[in-house]
């Protein structure tokens, strides 16, 4: 899917957005691998300002409008149980837990300076990316459709 065409700025350039679609796209291919679909499953983001209206307001748009040329295929649809939620990571140890597991894959995958952590990335690896095939050519697909001032 190509959502740039129809984002206005400041959201065209935001990190946030590909995320965003990318997100549902795994959830799926993990559910079908690891023998769990369709489980239903609840978005919760950590609380980004105007990324996160622009997210929910797509939901919406792709969850109940099948005209649009981006609507989300009924399997899609089978595994999303309500709209996403904007938390904070303040108050949310799920959050907390996912900034975590963020923070090692993009250490691990970007900066090898410091291979005190590798165990960490080790024991996701093992345990969560099992059904996704999440690899480095993963990562690096990830980083070439970011704005510049995110990629590392």
């Amino acid at each position: 899917m190509d959502f740039s065409k129809d984002l206005a700025a400041p959201l065209d350039g935001n990190a946030y957005t590909p995320l965003f679609f990318r997100l549902i796209d795994n959830v799926l291919l993990y559910e079908k691998n690891m023998g769990i679909y369709p489980e239903k499953i609840q978005l919760d983001f950590d609380d980004q300002g105007g990324a996160g209206k622009f997210a929910i307001e797509w939901y919406g748009r792709l969850m109940h409008d099948n005209r649009t040329p981006y609507a989300l295929s009924e399997e899609h649809k089978s595994i999303l149980e309500g709209t996403p939620r904007m938390l904070t990571d303040l108050e949310y140890v799920p959050l907390q837990a996912a900034d975590m597991l963020a923070w090692s894959i993009r250490r691990n995958l970007t900066y090898r300076d410091d291979p005190g952590w590798d165990w960490l990335f080790t024991a996701l690896q093992e345990t969560l990316w099992a059904g996704c095939g999440f690899s480095k050519a993963s990562w690096d697909a990830i980083k070439s459709g970011l704005p510049t001032s995110v990629k590392k």
